[in-house]
């Protein structure tokens, strides 16, 4: 991590894409480890960070936030009890989802059934099977694309 940091002070437009990875990485194993409050803290640095990248290079990096949008909203879901703030990210991650290059299709396919399973879960938790039945059929329709 000081390895990446030094280099960052030298030239951050060669290395922030890839400081910005090993935050979410970082998030990612303190979801793991349990550390939800620090995990979520961690994957807000990495959507503001990012978000911040994109303002230079228009929707570069849509799938990175809409990913880590997706990761956010899983904690917040399953261990924060925090569904309103769940839902607005993951809307959130389907609007960038669905705004991928050509050549992100299939990444951006992933990233939108990840999303949709989401609020399917969710819609469920909130005892709406219709809408949990509709996110699912989308999930599905992906699949056949």
């Amino acid at each position: 991590m000081k390895i990446y940091k030094k280099l960052l002070d030298k030239n951050s437009k060669l290395y922030s894409d890839k400081i910005i990875e090993m935050y979410s990485c970082f998030a990612f194993l303190e979801k793991e480890k349990g550390n939800y409050k620090l995990a979520e803290k961690r994957y807000q640095k990495v959507i503001l960070s990012y978000k911040k990248m994109n303002r230079t290079n228009s929707l570069k990096y849509n799938l990175q936030i809409a990913k880590a949008l997706n990761e956010l909203a899983s904690i917040q879901i399953l261990y924060l009890k925090n569904p309103i703030e769940a839902e607005i990210k993951l809307f959130e991650s389907l609007s960038l989802a669905k705004k991928v290059k050509e050549i992100e299709q299939k990444k951006a396919k992933d990233v939108l059934a990840q999303t949709y399973r989401s609020l399917a879960y969710l819609a469920i938790l909130e005892k709406n099977m219709r809408t949990a039945w509709d996110y699912y059929q989308k999930v599905n329709s992906l699949k056949k694309i």
